[in-house]
């Protein structure tokens, strides 16, 4: 029988998960929306790559080679997530402390 979850377990599985998502940027809305496009055009150049990490290295590198103008929409798009993580964040930990209030 597994033992249950303490509340500081759920606390630090809780605060890992929101530093995942305060780092989230606007890459990861720019590679969704392009991954067919560069999925194709990645294994025309790597047929034999198996590698995750050189397959992220190279869409890292294909957003730094993007101009500011072909960023914008994606910036926006992650600064408008960041705002509502922020307030989202702000309302579960007000939530948090008067749980264990």
């Amino acid at each position: 029988m597994k033992a249950a979850k303490s509340k500081t377990d759920a606390k630090k599985t809780d605060s890992k998960f929101s530093k995942f998502l305060e780092y989230l940027t606007f890459f990861h809305f720019h590679f969704p929306e392009r991954r067919e496009e560069f999925r194709k055009q990645f294994k025309e150049k790597n047929p034999n790559n198996k590698s995750v990490a050189v397959v992220g290295k190279a869409g890292g590198d294909k957003w730094k080679s993007l101009s500011d103008a072909e960023k914008a929409p994606f910036v926006a798009k992650a600064e408008k997530r960041k705002s509502e993580y922020a307030k989202n964040l702000q309302a579960y930990n007000k939530k948090q402390e008067e749980d264990d209030d």
